[in-house]
């Protein structure tokens, strides 16, 4: 068989793998776009009218079926189940005093198939401990809202009389309309569509990357080693770049499967998620009016608003009420510190259903992310009352779902009320980009200090948290690193 060879090689075909596709093909570069899980058939995989959601029936199934992490996950249900992971195929481990929920969508798309679309950038605030000012990243946060577009969410009688009672009694709070991606009704992700149209993109599903391989004589990467997922088979693909999209703990698992990128001792640790808690209730059925002629398959109409955070806070929430369902929430999202004790390494025992390691991953809030998990509820509670709104757990007020919530409260919650890490799916950090090699992993434009051909581009890039949703920022990261990556390869600097 003659060898694969392309300019790029790209792993992960999720919201970064997406993002480095177009850029670098409409750059002119061929690319080998590589996802682990299957391609997503329209017909099949979102029928219309589509199945009934029946969440507790579904999470039921789903810890039967294989799935008893992935059905802890909020956006779980009768139709969603199929674009999560096999947890029996897919395992991963933990310390047994810190649980962490990972939720994976291997498939291409991954996890974009029940985002919410909430994509608020982040500020000079947040980027304060990053190599990288706003102004750095200003122009690409433009480039992708441009191409996906994105709106301010009108907020509903509900959400506006929400709005007008805290901004009352509480002149400092700001109550603003979410900032919403616009929902594209094909099953295909936009940025892959735009890839394919090139002609310059070869796009893989059912393919397992596990290793980087690197060319002994030049330290640098010859490409990647894989495992095909439907029959076993083994398989290199090469490529002058490799870029790893493949989300933050997978991205992980595969450097360090790799053995290389931890020149400066800080692969895989600074793991990080949201410091993540709730809060909801019940409304009279005629509060919300559902709207039938919404695509079932749109996750982005959960969110109404957000409330960003108090001057000297470091967390700030969303929510919605009656949106469909006659309840309200409120989520609220902390940022979480990159502490080296939280970490992601390799299980010395696991392997995957394709004989890879599997990731062991050790996380658990400090004290300070405990006493930020308190005063978010506590504040929440304040401004639902200010609103007159009746909290209840679970939100539903069912009987079936309170008895499972008491049943699952300690697989979901923490004994200090906040979710278990992992929970918010904002997993990021253990590749920091940084200025320095001997602080950091990446340099500031995601290229490993190890190999200079190898660039990670999604979460696992962050060096500090934040409490904003990070998948526009993954997005804008990954596009600025396209545009680095085809201006060295055209000067022969890669």
């Amino acid at each position: 068989m003659a060898t694969e060879r392309y300019d790029v090689v790209v792993v992960g075909a999720g919201a970064a793998g997406g993002w480095a596709a177009r850029e670098l093909c409409e750059r002119g570069l061929s690319v080998l776009l590589l996802e682990a899980g299957p391609q997503l058939d329209p017909q099949r995989d979102f029928p219309v009218p589509a199945a009934p959601e029946r969440r507790l029936v579904s999470r039921l199934a789903g810890g039967l079926r294989g799935q008893p992490i992935q059905m802890r996950c909020a956006a779980f249900n009768g139709r969603t189940r199929r674009f999560f992971v096999s947890d029996r195929e897919s395992p991963y481990t933990t310390p047994a005093d810190r649980p962490f929920n990972w939720f994976r969508g291997r498939q291409v798309g991954g996890r974009l198939h029940v985002w919410a679309r909430v994509a608020p950038r982040l500020s000079d605030r947040e980027l304060e401990q990053w190599p990288l000012s706003y102004a750095d990243l200003a122009p690409w946060y433009d480039r992708v809202e441009g191409f996906l577009g994105v709106d301010d969410m009108p907020m509903n009688p509900a959400e506006e009389q929400f709005r007008a009672a805290v901004e009352r009694a509480f002149p400092e709070r700001r109550v603003l309309r979410a900032r919403v991606v616009r929902h594209d009704r094909e099953r295909q992700p936009a940025t892959i569509r735009a890839a394919e149209r090139t002609g310059r993109l070869t796009l893989r599903p059912n393919t397992v990357v596990h290793t980087v391989a690197l060319d002994s004589r030049t330290g640098k990467a010859a490409g990647v080693s894989y495992v095909d997922r439907e029959s076993r088979k083994a398989g290199e693909a090469h490529g002058r770049v490799v870029v790893l999209c493949a989300s933050t703990i997978e991205t992980l698992r595969i450097l360090l499967n790799s053995g290389f990128g931890n020149s400066a001792g800080q692969l895989g640790r600074g793991l990080m998620d949201h410091v993540l808690t709730g809060l909801g209730g019940p409304l009279t059925e005629t509060a919300s009016q559902p709207d039938h002629s919404a695509d079932p398959y749109d996750f982005g109409l959960a969110t109404g608003f957000q409330v960003p955070p108090s001057e000297d806070a470091a967390w700030g929430f969303q929510g919605a009420i009656g949106r469909g369902v006659p309840v309200w929430y409120f989520l609220a999202h902390g940022e979480m510190l990159a502490r080296p004790e939280n970490r992601v390494t390799l299980s010395a025992r696991t392997t995957d259903a394709w004989g890879v390691p599997v990731a062991h991953v050790s996380c658990q809030p400090s004290p300070g992310e405990v006493a930020m998990a308190a005063e978010q509820l506590e504040t929440m509670r304040g401004l639902a009352a200010t609103a007159g709104l009746e909290v209840r757990t679970p939100p539903s007020g069912r009987r079936l779902d309170a008895l499972a919530f008491r049943l699952w409260r300690r697989r979901l919650l923490s004994p200090h009320g906040a979710f278990l890490p992992g929970t918010a799916a904002h997993e990021v950090g253990g590749a920091p980009l940084g200025s320095d090699a001997r602080t950091s992993v990446l340099n500031p434009f995601g290229q490993c200090w190890d190999a200079e051909n190898v660039f990670v581009t999604d979460g696992a890039a962050f060096p500090a948290g934040c409490w904003q949703n990070v998948t526009l920022t993954i997005m804008a990261l990954t596009a600025r690193a396209a545009d680095y990556i085809a201006g060295e390869l055209a000067a022969g600097r890669l």
